[in-house]
């Protein structure tokens, strides 16, 4: 059996169950979405170590977009489709890079924040900063610049920015889910309770939804939040299944939400390693 993380997508329209994307001994993980291009990113062990590659939405036409040969993580589609964000570090190193990748070149940069350590990363609305949590805060990191001012006086840990009005943001475990303005002087909103929306990660926002997975004593719900409309239930799925520390990507034109899942449950892992 096989234990790696796989990648799979749940139909929204008709959400019933996930059905897979990938399936082998290679892992799949952390997949982001581009609307406009209607292409996924996503990290795999493909090439025998973990890196950045590009595909359709079926998982196709695959192209490898890094050989780095250390850690990645948390890739971001730019809004205008040019680049990808992530977070990587060279197999030796203690200290993370913000890196950027071209993805018709393959050009690769490193943003330098200054930072050892970075949270997960986020574009804002025009790609000429980025959102970066650190120490409880949210930063806008200007990549002319190179200088960063604090855009949330609550605190964050992950953002998203679908637009010029504002952003989308958590705050930590059981701590709601958050909108920040970019109007100057608007305080930050809660839009969701921590009873409503617990998992600080696994979330996607669009324009005018935003979906995101919730753990519940009988398993994990796929719920979506739009605005002026109350809270839906999509489908309930296996608590073992899904890695809620994993963002979902949401495929607008397909109508479907991209998951990082675990194809065997892991309490069965837990149990085999136990003998």
């Amino acid at each position: 059996d096989n234990s790696m993380p796989q990648l799979g997508y749940l139909q929204l329209q008709s959400a019933s169950a996930l059905f897979p994307l990938t399936a082998g001994d290679q892992a799949f993980q952390s997949p982001d979405f581009h609307q406009g291009r209607q292409q996924l990113v996503y990290i795999s062990t493909e090439s025998g170590q973990a890196e950045l590659w590009l595909s359709d939405r079926r998982l196709q036409q695959k192209k490898q977009l890094t050989r780095l040969g250390g850690t990645l993580k948390y890739p971001r589609w730019s809004h205008d489709g040019r680049r990808v964000l992530f977070v990587s570090r060279k197999a030796e190193s203690v200290q993370d890079r913000l890196s950027i990748v071209d993805v018709e070149t393959g050009q690769l940069s490193y943003v330098k924040t200054g930072l050892q350590m970075h949270g997960r990363p986020a574009w804002w609305h025009d790609d000429s900063a980025v959102l970066l949590p650190q120490k409880g805060q949210l930063l806008k990191f200007d990549l002319t610049l190179l200088q960063s001012e604090v855009v949330t006086e609550v605190g964050a840990d992950f953002a998203q920015m679908p637009d010029e009005t504002g952003f989308y943001f958590s705050k930590g475990r059981s701590s709601g889910l958050w909108w920040q303005s970019t109007a100057e002087g608007v305080p930050a909103q809660q839009l969701l309770t921590a009873d409503e929306f617990s998992d600080p990660f696994a979330w996607t926002a669009s324009k005018n939804a935003v979906y995101f997975l919730r753990q519940q004593d009988n398993g994990v719900a796929l719920k979506v939040w739009r605005s002026g409309a109350s809270l839906q239930q999509l489908v309930l799925l296996p608590s073992e299944q899904v890695n809620l520390s994993s963002s979902p990507a949401f495929d607008e034109v397909a109508e479907r939400l991209v998951l990082e899942f675990s194809p065997v449950p892991r309490i069965d892992i837990m149990r085999w390693q136990l003998r």
